[in-house]
């Protein structure tokens, strides 16, 4: 999809799931959106919600933190040939739960064969680039599942609301790899409510010394 902005609010629960409650900012028509979210492990369809009044909590945030993060230049590491899946691998595409939840349509979704995934995907209506498909192929090899969500028919684009999403995991996580794909350049803006201080577990981590902050 043609994603402008992404905002998120991550809790840590004492049951060792995450929730997710995610704002994502689109620009285009409402025929054309749909977006697909890998997650660690599958879900139910009563892990999905639409909250009341999620935008007032972001805007909030924004306003006790305002916080702006400047990226450093994207690795070398990063710029690799993915190998594409092995052809002979029996197609098979698991569908979790399926449903509506406020202006979305949605399924829940896994595979062992990522050519399988996508021409399922494409098939249900789901807009899967090329450039998309071998870093789905990389959260299949990963043994992701996914989270595939378009507005339902007679919605418009003004009708995308947060989506709450609850799954069994230990730490948060973004799966930036498909973002990257939907824009190429957006702000990211991320909260952690949690009981210890979060950290970078795959990012450079700067601290700043209390003395050094000037008032």
């Amino acid at each position: 999809m043609d994603q402008v902005g992404e905002r998120i609010v991550f809790t840590v629960n004492s049951d060792g799931t995450i929730t997710s409650l995610i704002e994502i900012q689109y620009t285009g028509s409402a025929e054309d959106f749909s977006w697909i979210l890998p997650i660690p492990t599958a879900i139910g369809a009563d892990d999905l919600a639409i909250p009341e009044g999620a935008e007032s909590v972001f805007d909030e945030l924004h306003q006790l933190t305002d916080v702006r993060f400047i990226a450093p230049p994207r690795p070398e590491c990063a710029d690799v040939d993915v190998p594409m899946a092995d052809s002979s691998a029996e197609p098979e595409v698991e569908v979790f739960a399926s449903g509506e939840v406020g202006p979305f349509g949605f399924d829940i979704i896994g595979s062992q064969d990522p050519t399988s995934l996508i021409e399922w995907l494409r098939d249900n209506n789901y807009r899967v680039t090329p450039e998309m498909e071998p870093l789905l192929d990389v959260y299949v090899d990963e043994q992701f599942a996914f989270v595939a969500m378009r507005l339902l028919d007679g919605e418009t684009s003004d009708a995308i609301k947060p989506i709450e999403i609850t799954y069994p995991a230990k730490n948060p996580m973004i799966p930036i790899r498909l973002t990257a794909v939907a824009a190429t350049t957006m702000p990211v803006f991320v909260w952690i409510i949690a009981d210890e201080q979060a950290v970078p577990a795959n990012y450079e981590h700067m601290e700043i010394a209390n003395e050094e902050l000037v008032f």
